[in-house]
């Protein structure tokens, strides 16, 4: 599977902690901007490996655009938080 629960929980809260700093701060502050786009780059990252992983198994379509995915994927995942 593409999560094992334990590590999306630690995810979900990490994350959150990442969308609230965005918020709170409104990317005014510089140094809170780059880390915020440093940890949703590293994020998406993140995705895309775990879903190359995912076609490279068999357990995805290869049809789908991984880049795209991804990018969707860290935009719900802020949704989320």
């Amino acid at each position: 599977s593409l999560f094992k629960l334990g590590c999306f929980r630690k995810l979900f809260r990490a994350h959150s902690l990442v969308t609230n700093s965005a918020i709170e701060r409104g990317l005014r502050d510089e140094e809170t901007k780059r880390q915020v786009l440093h940890l949703l780059n590293a994020l998406e990252r993140g995705f895309y490996k775990t879903l190359q992983r995912a076609q490279k198994n068999d357990e995805i379509s290869k049809e789908l655009d991984l880049n795209r995915l991804a990018s969707f994927l860290t935009s719900s995942m802020q949704g989320l938080c």
